[in-house]
């Protein structure tokens, strides 16, 4: 997997609390950090991932999509649900 999230003072509660899951339940994961300030989310390469160029992101590489694609999420309720279902576990006290 593969988290996508800002950096600088700008630590905000979703992309953390995906953060804190991963490391917690010990997914494998590829932490890329971006920067705001530079404007690094709204580059081609992260508006691929996610078009409105918000955070979090994540790119799964265990689960496929309908064309065999990776599975792409960018909203933070989807990525825990996902994480929930197909990753073992539940996700809860998260809001």
């Amino acid at each position: 997997r593969h988290i996508r999230r800002g950096r600088r003072n700008r630590c905000h509660r979703k992309p953390l609390s995906i953060t804190v899951i991963v490391v917690a339940k010990k997914f494998p994961y590829e932490l890329v950090e971006l920067s705001l300030a530079n404007g690094q989310h709204l580059k081609d390469d992260f508006l691929s991932i996610n078009p409105f160029g918000k955070l979090p992101a994540i790119r799964d590489d265990f689960i496929l999509d309908k064309n065999g694609q990776p599975l792409i999420l960018f909203e933070s309720g989807s990525i825990l649900l996902h994480l929930a279902e197909h990753h073992g576990g539940e996700v809860m006290g998260l809001s």
